[in-house]
């Protein structure tokens, strides 16, 4: 009997499957010699040929010459010498004349879960039998297994306000606040959604009144009264929905709602997202091809193998393409709703091609509704629900002031022991933490840091808000463990994680912006204050943190952190007015010389030609000859029509070989003083390799320095 419930191999990966069989390592095997082939067999829904015809036709390789020339034949290889015995194999595929392409697809065998019923078939519309039921099984098997799904609320909580869209046979609508009393301790759901540029119904302070008797059904936007269609499905009375729960222009009612927002998600029922939809009056709901949304399955009887049935896989794509069909999407553009995923004990998502379910323990879609294959779970774009940053916030007792005394890295053994003694009965001091964090919960900051890197592929329709929109979690993570003070929070970083986590760099990216693709060059905010210069929430656009993230030893901290103060507009988590930090360090000027062919994804970089001390002049630097490792030395934040011909920089860390492929590398902060003052600026990242640079750089007089 075949089945309909998933699309099948075309002939051309049939055939690769036929040799790959036979347990061994296979190299250079044909996949298809020509685009008219392809086209066919993506055409028949092969898993395979679809993704690849897709990725081919992306912008990636847009700029190639002759592609479709070059491309063919297109290769592929696979190592299944242990296939037969794993739950997974790979197949590979490449081509001779376009060196960009390699794309994996990984084979994974099929675990039939016992909380969902195979044979799920979708059909032509989101808003179908077979969807809702299905959304249904998803969340019978999370209410009525998942513990962390379903952790009671600590105390009665409530929004202030919500819509109560009635019960069956009174189907009403109206605004209600929380001293009614009418919804204490009552399930609610929220809504996640793309203002757009239509123009929405509001509650403000003219309608507050009229919308607490009713709100007019037919002057909801579609979006709107597909989520109240959604929620009663659920059986819920009550609804959240931003534009109708806070009064628009009241400047004090949303201050107050922004600093409740994390709770409003945490302790909702669900939160309905309408993921497709750049515009409210598009709705939840969305046509699509069936057979674009079935998985690809097939089965092997491996050869040589004791075991005489086959085994039952199904093809999964590489998890960066994979991840797109959910990132890519209107609403999971917009900033604010990274937190609202990460928040929610479970979310389901309307996008244009399939639902998505998130849970704290599982995420599915209809195309894997069995729940994601393990090698897309690592993915955080995709999987966000494993992010340890939904928990319950904890106390902040973090002191607001430091005094900063020196840390002996150098103590005998028996020194060290008599300091850590004594460290229990004084005041915690800076550089302590600077240098002796034990990040006791390192992977929610290592969570943070992936949050940071999505955030910031998002966008805002106000600027002001680009700390605000993530407060809710960083109040998650400021924690207050057992006898452990509770973590400084620094426009987005966190104090502990400094001076290392200033190491943040910037880059060019490659986005869809309302289903179209563009290229995005990063930016500071030119038009008002966000954040101090050291600070990532500083820049529109892409941000990096992998420098920060490596495991440092304290004997590799060139600069120590000695002060750091923000101020905020209202609550700490939320708009920055102003802030400094002081780091104490090697301070060198050098002159430089702009790469004449910097890589797409540096906005501007340059190389260090000159080094000398910053208290004198350039007649006296010392020269640094190019040599084989020379590479981009200077990353600029953002593109800048006159860099200063002399610009400072700070060394952050130095690292030292440990192996022998290892070179020794210096990295720190390009900074500008700012005119006038005694103050500096950061306008980039610097890292070399080279012997001399790194030697000079190190032994540069140590100066205080404040950066703004």
């Amino acid at each position: 009997m075949v089945s309909h419930a998933s699309n099948k191999l075309c002939d051309p990966c049939n055939s690769i499957l036929d040799k790959i069989r036979h347990v061994d390592w296979h190299t250079d095997l044909i996949h298809h010699h020509s685009l008219s082939t392809l086209e066919e067999s993506a055409e028949t829904g092969c898993g395979v040929c679809v993704v690849l015809l897709e990725h081919l036709q992306g912008s990636a390789f847009r700029k190639v010459p002759d592609l479709w020339d070059k491309l063919f034949p297109i290769k592929c290889e696979s190592d299944t010498s242990s296939a037969s015995w794993q739950t997974s194999f790979e197949l590979k595929l490449t081509s001779g004349g376009v060196e960009d392409l390699s794309l994996t697809f990984t084979f994974e065998l099929i675990n039939e879960s016992k909380d969902i019923e195979s044979g799920y078939i979708p059909s032509s519309t989101t808003d179908s039998p077979q969807s809702w039921g299905l959304v249904g099984q998803w969340l019978k098997q999370c209410t009525g297994g998942h513990q962390r799904c379903n952790a009671p609320i600590p105390a009665p909580w409530a929004p202030t306000r919500l819509l109560d869209i009635g019960t069956p046979g009174n189907e009403y609508i109206r605004l209600v606040e929380q001293d009614e009393d009418l919804f204490s301790n009552q399930p609610y759901a929220t809504v996640s959604h793309c203002w757009g540029r239509t123009r929405l119904i509001t509650t403000r302070m003219s309608n507050i009144y009229s919308h607490c008797k009713k709100i007019p059904y037919q002057e909801l936007p579609k979006s709107f009264k597909d989520a109240i269609r959604i929620a009663r499905y659920f059986q819920l009375r009550y609804l959240w929905i931003d534009s109708l729960c806070i009064v628009q222009d009241s400047w004090e009612d949303w201050a107050r709602e922004a600093a409740l927002m994390s709770n409003v998600y945490r302790y909702a029922y669900i939160n309905i997202a309408v993921t497709g939809a750049a515009e409210a009056t598009e709705g939840c709901f969305w046509e699509r091809h069936p057979q674009a949304v079935k998985p690809t399955e097939f089965s092997v009887q491996w050869d040589k193998c004791e075991e005489t049935e086959s085994k039952r896989y199904q093809v999964v794509p590489d998890h960066h393409i994979w991840a797109q069909k959910l990132f890519n999407e209107p609403l999971n553009q917009r900033s604010w709703v990274l937190q609202e995923r990460i928040l929610a004990p479970r979310v389901l998502h309307f996008s244009h091609e399939q639902l998505f379910w998130e849970c704290r323990e599982f995420t599915a879609c209809e195309t894997y509704y069995r729940g994601l294959p393990t090698s897309l779970q690592d993915n955080r774009l995709i999987n966000i629900k494993t992010l340890s940053l939904s928990e319950e916030s904890k106390d902040d007792r973090w002191p607001a002031k430091y005094v900063s005394t020196d840390v002996n890295t150098n103590a005998t053994l028996m020194g060290r022991a008599w300091g850590a003694f004594t460290a229990l009965f004084r005041p915690i001091i800076l550089q302590e933490v600077t240098l002796r964090s034990t990040m006791k919960s390192a992977s929610v900051y290592q969570d943070w840091d992936a949050v940071v890197e999505m955030y910031s592929l998002t966008s805002l329709t106000r600027q002001c808000d680009k700390l605000v929109a993530i407060s809710g979690l960083a109040m998650a993570v400021s924690i207050d463990e057992s006898n452990s003070p509770g973590d400084g929070y620094l426009a987005g970083l966190w104090q502990s994680s400094l001076p290392s986590h200033l190491l943040w760099t910037t880059a060019t990216t490659e986005m869809v912006r309302n289903r179209r693709q563009e290229i995005k060059f990063p930016r500071r905010y030119p038009q008002e204050y966000i954040a101090p210069s050291w600070s990532w929430a500083s820049i529109d656009g892409k941000v990096s943190l992998m420098w920060c993230q490596r495991n440092y030893d304290p004997k590799e901290y060139l600069a120590t952190l000695e002060d750091a103060k923000v101020w905020h507009n209202g609550q700490r988590f939320g708009e920055v007015k102003s802030g400094y930090i002081k780091l104490s360090g090697p301070l060198a000027s050098v002159l430089w010389e702009a790469d004449e062919h910097p890589s797409l994804a540096s906005p501007m970089a340059a190389t260090i030609t000159h080094i000398f001390p910053s208290h004198l002049g350039p007649h006296l630097s010392a020269p640094i000859p190019p040599n084989a490792t020379t590479k981009s030395e200077i990353l600029f934040d953002e593109r800048v029509e006159q860099a200063p011909e002399t610009l400072m920089l700070l060394p952050i860390i130095g690292t030292m070989k440990r192996v022998a492929h290892e070179n020794e590398t210096v990295a720190g902060l390009v900074l500008q003083r700012e005119a006038g003052t005694e103050s500096y600026s950061r306008i980039g990242f610097f890292f070399t390799t080279r012997p001399r640079a790194c030697k000079i750089l190190r032994n540069m007089a140590r100066q205080s320095v404040h950066i703004i």
